[in-house]
């Protein structure tokens, strides 16, 4: 199996931290606040919004051009509506098309919970934290994990020579 580059999964493992983060803040933030921003493009409109530990993204078609953003804090927050068999856990598909005079506006709505997010960024790095608490305190070969503390300069189990030794220590004398 093909190891990833780990300047890679470095900076993967940072942005989905940061996610992580900014995802919890905006969870917390969201029982006592509404916020929502948008914008249009191609005649379509895009929105997020985010209230009462759910979130909503949503596209509709015909839309005239233009952003907005909206906050809400001084009324209370708004339950972004789900029904259906998986509302209750806060997931919610709705595609619709209804007509507004002679135009057809096609509307798809997905919502689902903010602990979902939470989840998915934290993948990343609770794999780091695991496989770091795993880590040998000895030197190991890069290539095959086999102890290097008896032979430091080549590894008797493939022959590889490291270039650099993580946690090695000079024999005592």
């Amino acid at each position: 199996m093909r190891r990833t580059h780990p300047t890679i999964l470095r900076l993967l493992t940072l942005a989905s931290t940061t996610l992580f983060l900014a995802a919890a803040a905006l969870w917390f933030r969201s029982y006592f606040s509404t916020d929502a921003c948008g914008g249009t493009a191609f005649h379509s409109l895009y929105s997020a919004t985010s209230s009462r530990g759910r979130a909503s993204i949503t596209w509709a078609a015909s839309a005239p051009p233009g952003f907005s953003f909206d906050h809400s804090s001084t009324r209370p927050p708004y339950t972004i509506g789900a029904y259906g068999a998986l509302s209750r856990l806060g997931f919610f598909f709705d595609n619709r098309t209804s007509a507004a005079g002679a135009a057809r506006i096609a509307r798809i709505a997905i919502v689902f919970p903010t602990w979902l997010v939470l989840i998915i960024t934290a993948i990343l790095p609770a794999r780091r934290l695991l496989v770091r608490s795993r880590r040998p305190s000895h030197p190991a070969c890069p290539a095959c994990g086999y102890d290097l503390r008896a032979t430091p300069h080549r590894c008797p189990e493939c022959g590889t020579e490291p270039t650099a030794i993580p946690n090695a220590q000079p024999h005592a004398k």
